[in-house]
């Protein structure tokens, strides 16, 4: 009871200090977050993940040619930040978004657009919300940037039960373009979190067939 009238953090729940409130963020959570420790200084310029003994593009980008030119993740994927995306996904919390959000510089200045990744219809119908377009709509409202749909999603399987290989392949067959136009404009598409890269590829790749000038990532989490 004596947290009762207590603010409480945005990404972990737990109550605030007095010197935190301003924050919003206890300072565990705010310590996870890129920029606060060594280890995110150092990583590949265009798939965002943290370098190792890496010097410039990582392993993968070395070996992989992809449709998009740059990756960033409002939060990386792991414990503390990790936990964030998977509340996240079972409410919505515009406010912990728009907080992260608020900690990297947009150029808004820039002729871009937003486009979602298109959620699964199994996904959407049991969670009853679609995590991504709410991230998407809270970006947009941050940046001033505008939404477009330009990608739709086919009932195909849902990547959660599929290995690397089989991802890649399953990602290139359940998108395909609406028609709404893209063409030369810079076009941050919108995900929740990153894993292999398979679906932020395929949906990259069929904006650039639209005419897209440079399809850049975003997401709230990179894994």
């Amino acid at each position: 009871m004596k947290f009762l009238n207590r603010a409480v953090c945005l990404g972990c729940d737990e109550p605030l200090q007095m010197d935190e409130q301003n924050d919003e963020l206890c300072f565990l959570c705010r310590m996870s977050l890129p920029g606060w420790d060594d280890s995110q200084k150092d990583v590949c310029p265009v798939c965002g993940q943290t370098n190792l003994s890496e010097e410039g593009l990582c392993c993968d980008c070395r070996s992989q040619t992809w449709a998009f030119s740059s990756m960033m993740g409002l939060t990386p994927y792991r414990l503390g930040p990790g936990h964030w995306t998977a509340v996240y996904k079972k409410e919505p919390r515009p406010r912990l978004v728009k907080v992260l959000a608020e900690r990297f510089f947009w150029d808004t200045g820039l002729s871009a657009v937003l486009v979602p990744v298109p959620a699964h219809g199994h996904h959407k119908r049991r969670r009853g919300w679609d995590p991504v377009l709410k991230l998407a709509k809270v970006l947009a409202k941050e940046t001033g940037w505008p939404l477009v749909f330009a990608l739709r999603r086919r009932p195909t399987a849902s990547q959660k039960t599929l290995d690397r290989v089989e991802r890649f392949l399953n990602a290139e067959k359940s998108y395909f373009l609406t028609g709404k136009s893209v063409k030369q404009k810079i076009c941050w598409l919108v995900d929740d979190v990153v894993t292999t890269g398979a679906t932020v590829q395929a949906c990259a790749s069929l904006l650039k067939t639209a005419g897209a000038r440079e399809v850049r990532i975003l997401c709230l989490a990179l894994h």
